[in-house]
């Protein structure tokens, strides 16, 4: 009972220090007035900067899961790493669309299908926490962002930097013993988050 204890404590007090400075967008350079008018805007996935805190780089991260994993049951750490990837693409991504652009109200939507689009979003994870959830204790994801609107045309023109730091992720009822349903949902706040700071700062009609 105290070892239960003593979990959810550390988990409250982890979570409280976390939702602290959580979750307010900075606008650290240029604005977002160029998007009023704007339709569509092609979107882009950065993770090249991904630090995972205490684990060190993205790359750092992974190569330990791989080999610690692969050591306890052969190609286990390799399907891990494959799982972290696809993830991106199939779950974090998506999510991170689907609420921008349900957000706003699709009067400015986001794509990697948007070619044409006369501006583009590249979408940078910077900082990643997986969370955990073991039944007795959990803790929630959280990943900073920041959002750099450049010209399509001319992508080494940023016009916008925007960042957001410690977007908390997890599912209501609980129910995310999965690492990777928690991330989905930071992607999805986040998503919902910057549109409606666009829809504040460059009114779309």
């Amino acid at each position: 009972m105290k070892t239960t204890k003593m979990y959810v404590t550390m988990g409250l007090i982890a979570l409280a220090s976390v939702t602290a400075s959580a979750q307010k967008m900075v606008q650290e350079s240029g604005d977002l007035k160029m998007l009023a008018g704007q339709s569509k805007m092609l979107v882009e996935y950065d993770f090249s900067e991904l630090d995972m805190g205490k684990e060190g780089s993205e790359q750092d991260y992974l190569k330990k899961k791989r080999d610690d994993l692969n050591a306890k049951e052969k190609g286990k750490g390799d399907k891990f790493v494959e799982g972290w990837e696809r993830n991106k693409e199939e779950r974090y991504e998506p999510k991170f669309e689907e609420l921008f652009n349900k957000n706003t109200k699709d009067k400015l939507t986001i794509s990697k299908a948007n070619k044409d689009a006369k501006y583009k979003l590249i979408v940078k994870t910077l900082t990643l926490y997986p969370g955990y959830n073991i039944g007795i204790s959990k803790m929630p994801a959280y990943v900073s962002f920041t959002f750099v609107v450049v010209e399509t045309a001319n992508p080494t023109k940023e016009l916008s930097r925007t960042t957001v730091r410690n977007v908390v992720g997890s599912q209501t009822m609980g129910y995310d013993f999965d690492a990777g349903s928690r991330l989905q949902e930071s992607y999805a706040k986040a998503g919902k988050m910057f549109a409606k700071y666009v829809m504040k700062k460059a009114p779309i009609k």
